[in-house]
């Protein structure tokens, strides 16, 4: 998992080919879901910040310590994870810790990404989603543009719009009453109509006047009891008296 730049470059690709592996790039505008490597830049750079501004610092040394540090939320550190021990530093440390063992980390990776997931999903729910040929709004800085989706991409929830652009479902909203992939549980987008469309069937007949007048005035009659009035809250109006001890400085 990375970037789109420079990993989705052409000499990204090739490289990728000719080695064997395969790049899974996160969908642009969209850091998150390539969370752990942006925490690791951050985390990288901070340590090599304070380096530079402490004179007597090694930053070598300095990331030597990360690498001997536990992960949060596994019980290794990443020399261990990587090397099976840990490396030498000048800290106190056993013998016994740098020898050689076989430390296995996909059971507490599996329960840290479980409960991870656990407590987002809390505030969260599914997304529906949207299918080839189906209008769309497409978030651009602070304007929704519509266009269309044009395919669906391996990545998950990354789509390819008519726009030519690539983004995930969380820049992108579907347009009520457009199309048959509309869900009344998802992101909508409402236009502002003041009046409603008559239908096309629609017959002007004597016996229809008389029915709309008759559910009018029952309308009418069963109305709701109009709204009491809520006072207004206004500032207290009690003298209030500053200290002595403020003197001439009051207002």
């Amino acid at each position: 998992m990375a970037d789109n730049m420079p990993f989705a470059s052409r000499e990204m690709q090739q490289f990728s080919k000719q080695w064997g592996f395969k790049i899974t790039t996160s969908s642009p505008t969209y850091s998150q879901s390539n969370g752990k490597s942006e925490s690791i830049v951050k985390l990288v750079k901070t340590v090599l910040l304070k380096a530079l501004d402490d004179k007597h610092m090694d930053a070598e040394m300095a990331l030597l310590h990360y690498r001997n540090s536990p992960v949060a939320g596994l019980k290794h550190s990443p020399a261990e994870i990587m090397f099976n021990r840990r490396l030498r530093d000048n800290l106190p440390r056993a013998e016994e810790s740098l020898k050689p063992r076989i430390v296995n980390t996909q059971a507490d990776n599996q329960w840290a990404q479980k409960r991870q997931k656990f407590y987002y999903d809390r505030s969260t729910k599914p997304k529906p989603e949207f299918r080839p040929g189906g209008p769309v709004l497409v978030q651009r800085g602070a304007i929704w543009e519509p266009t269309t989706v044009t395919e669906q991409l391996p990545e998950p929830r990354s789509y390819r719009l008519g726009n030519g652009l690539r983004r995930t479902s969380y820049h992108m909203r579907q347009i009520l009453g457009k199309g048959k992939d509309t869900d009344n549980d998802s992101p909508t987008y409402r236009h502002n109509e003041q009046t409603k469309a008559p239908q096309e069937n629609q017959v002007d007949h004597p016996e229809c006047r008389v029915a709309e007048s008759t559910e009018a005035s029952h309308n009418e009659s069963v109305a709701d009891p109009p709204l009491e009035e809520v006072p207004i809250i206004r500032r207290s109006t009690r003298h209030i008296k500053p200290p002595d001890r403020y003197g001439e400085w009051t207002c």
